[in-house]
């Protein structure tokens, strides 16, 4: 008669040391409990390999995402910690209840972050993972002025160039570029040289001093070319001669 009482004692000191081992393992999750009575539950374990990548104004990367909840899960919000900078995403899902999801969120960081990868975290719907941020080259230049009216002849010009990328821009010492007075064959060139070409650094802002050489054209005729600057162009309009400069 003994020994069924010693079964029975058994599985009641299993299930003892299984209800004292529970409460470590369900610590994590009491927030999704309280979530889940709120119907704001939502279950995203780690994921390893979670990179967000592309330019700095672009960072996209797909996190699963599961609603545990009885009620919708709405999605806004997602905020990365990179360094000792926190900044804050979109994801624009609604997760339906004891749904799963692929989240698309969208990272802007400072248009100058310079490319590679960085240790991150990622925090969205109350939970946070580790994450990688791979940053890619961006290169962006604007040039100032775009457009210039001319005549033929040199000329000096002043010209500003600013760096929107994440990459330093070398500049060319010359550039040319064809005109074209709206005919079928393409005019001589115009060239623009730059006796000190700078490095523009991202986020930099530079003027520089440039000659500008057209050469004699067709003096009824209107030229137009598109001057390459680093990455932008700079439109060059010959205007005709005046009739006394033409006489």
């Amino acid at each position: 008669m003994s020994t069924p009482r010693k079964a029975d004692a058994a599985p009641r000191r299993r299930s003892a040391a299984t209800k004292d081992a529970s409460p470590a393992r369900s610590t994590p999750h009491k927030p999704t409990r309280k979530r889940v009575e709120q119907g704001l539950s939502a279950d995203a374990p780690a994921a390893e390999g979670l990179v967000l990548n592309g330019p700095p104004g672009r960072l996209r990367a797909t996190v699963s995402v599961a609603n545990t909840g009885d009620r919708a899960l709405p999605l806004e919000a997602v905020r990365v910690l990179v360094g000792e900078s926190e900044v804050v995403g979109t994801a624009a899902v609604v997760v339906a209840p004891r749904e799963s999801a692929q989240v698309p969120v969208l990272v802007s960081l400072a248009p100058d972050t310079a490319p590679g990868e960085y240790p991150a975290q990622i925090e969205l719907a109350g939970v946070t993972r580790e994450a990688t941020v791979r940053v890619e080259p961006h290169l962006a230049v604007s040039v100032s002025p775009a457009t210039l009216v001319v005549n033929p002849g040199t000329h000096e010009v002043t010209i500003t160039l600013t760096n929107t990328g994440n990459v330093p821009l070398a500049l060319a010492t010359r550039t040319r570029a064809r005109t074209d007075d709206g005919g079928s064959d393409p005019g001589p060139d115009i060239s623009l040289r730059l006796a000190d070409p700078p490095t523009v650094e991202p986020g930099g802002r530079t003027s520089v001093v440039a000659t500008l050489a057209v050469p004699d054209l067709d003096p009824t005729r209107r030229h137009t070319a598109r001057l390459p600057v680093g990455l932008s162009d700079i439109t060059v309009h010959v205007l005709p001669r005046t009739t006394k400069e033409t006489s």
